[in-house]
């Protein structure tokens, strides 16, 4: 497989299948600027099938201090950028074939709390499924694509943790192999259907988002520094 034909497959679904035949599973494991892009991307068709939770088969340890059941670094992210759904609502209107392509974004659905035999039937009877991720796993080896996603450390971006601050990472190292951000991998499919992104840099994409997401009106990369700052008024309240 190469890059081209990947992002072709996905491209091809997305200009062929109705909206509701279509069905994304982001992760708040993504940055700020993945969910964002993929929200520009998804918006003007109208797909709704949306989601971004998948429950833990065991619960994280928490306590009433510091400690949180939520691992994932951009839950709040998620949510304000519309993926706070749980993939059962995905998985389900796949199961019963409403759904003919399904993206899934990190997750290993497999490993979840979402019932095995669900997730399976789901991937049995959906044309076409894609992973995107930086780790194989079960999902992906269910996938009839893999699109190689670059971690935390290989790229820059934004997440929003639980109490509403916005906070940068930082590129470490370089890239394995061909891995992308996947929001440079939601570009790529864009370029194909005649579209873009607009940007070229996870900054730039920024920018764009506090511009069009009232939440995070007035932040900057340069304004967050090291430390992050808060979200714009009642959106940093934490849920």
């Amino acid at each position: 497989m190469t890059w081209e034909q990947g992002i072709a497959a996905v491209a091809g679904a997305l200009r062929r299948l109705r909206p509701e035949q279509i069905g994304v599973i982001a992760s708040p494991k993504m940055a700020n600027e993945d969910l964002f892009a993929l929200r520009r991307l998804l918006d003007p068709r109208g797909i709704g099938q949306v989601a971004g939770q998948v429950p833990p088969r065991v619960p994280g340890d928490e306590d009433n201090f510091l400690i949180l059941a939520d691992k994932n670094p951009n839950s709040r992210g998620a949510e304000l950028l519309g993926f706070g759904a749980d993939a059962r609502t995905v998985i389900d209107a796949a199961g019963a074939r409403r759904l003919k392509f399904l993206w899934i974004f990190g997750h290993d659905l497999l490993a979840g709390a979402l019932p095995e035999r669900d997730v399976l039937e789901a991937f049995r009877v959906v044309d076409t499924v894609v992973f995107t991720g930086s780790n194989a796993n079960w999902t992906s080896a269910h996938a009839h694509w893999v699109l190689p996603a670059a971690t935390w450390v290989e790229r820059e971006g934004t997440y929003t943790n639980v109490e509403g601050r916005v906070q940068r990472f930082r590129t470490a190292i370089q890239p394995l192999g061909q891995a992308l951000a996947e929001w440079e991998i939601v570009g790529r499919v864009m370029t194909v259907l005649g579209e873009s992104l607009s940007a070229t840099r996870a900054e730039q994409l920024f920018r764009q988002l506090t511009e069009a997401v009232p939440a995070f009106a007035g932040l900057s990369y340069q304004l967050l520094g090291d430390a992050g700052q808060p979200l714009a008024g009642a959106a940093a309240a934490r849920p």
